[in-house]
């Protein structure tokens, strides 16, 4: 109860009449201290809590150390971690990312140009990583008629390319991966003919 009292008088701005404009009282010193960050829609105290865990987990995944035998959980996702952010370049990183792709069924992976069926691809990933990977779908109310429903697609959470990279392209592999992304964008709205 104290932390969530705290929590409501901090963000109220004292120096707003709640007559004139109760939600500048109630809220105003909330907004001050918390700017929605570039390439953000919104910002609320769950999206900062969230940003925080992921800023020290990373923090802790960076600078710790692993072994490659008699591995336990946190030693796979700290060698997992590092193969994702600079590529595995060590043969014990290369065979542990081999082995998290042929335990989702990808272990054909990567395909060089030319080699294989894209649209199988395509299906194989979405098979095994699940639709959210790529897009976000979601049914909810139709914000023109509420007694209706509309099926709703997003961009999904991407760590490696964020909302104002997919917009303003500036850098030679934003493009490229911007250009991937799409192509695998008409792919996946194939299924949706």
């Amino acid at each position: 109860c104290l932390f969530a009292a705290n929590f409501i008088v901090s963000a109220i701005n004292a120096t707003v009449d709640p007559c004139e404009d109760f939600y500048g009282f109630a809220c105003g010193k909330w907004i001050s201290c918390n700017p929605i960050p570039d390439g953000k829609e919104s910002i609320s105290s769950l999206e900062k809590s969230e940003d925080r865990l992921i800023s020290d987990i990373s923090a802790i995944l960076n600078t710790t150390t692993c072994k490659y035998e008699d591995q336990n959980a946190t030693d796979k996702a700290i060698i997992y971690y590092k193969a994702c952010l600079k590529g595995a370049t060590t043969t014990e990183e290369q065979e542990f990312a081999r082995g998290i792709l042929e335990a989702n069924q990808l272990e054909d992976w990567p395909r060089t140009p030319g080699e294989g069926n894209a649209s199988e691809t395509v299906e194989q990933l979405f098979g095994s990583l699940g639709w959210e990977s790529l897009v976000l779908i979601d049914i909810v109310p139709d914000k023109k008629n509420v007694s209706r429903h509309v099926l709703m697609m997003d961009q999904p959470n991407m760590d490696f390319l964020e909302r104002d990279e997919l917009i303003y392209q500036s850098d030679s592999e934003i493009v490229k991966l911007n250009n991937m992304y799409k192509s695998i964008m008409v792919k996946f709205m194939m299924y949706f003919k």
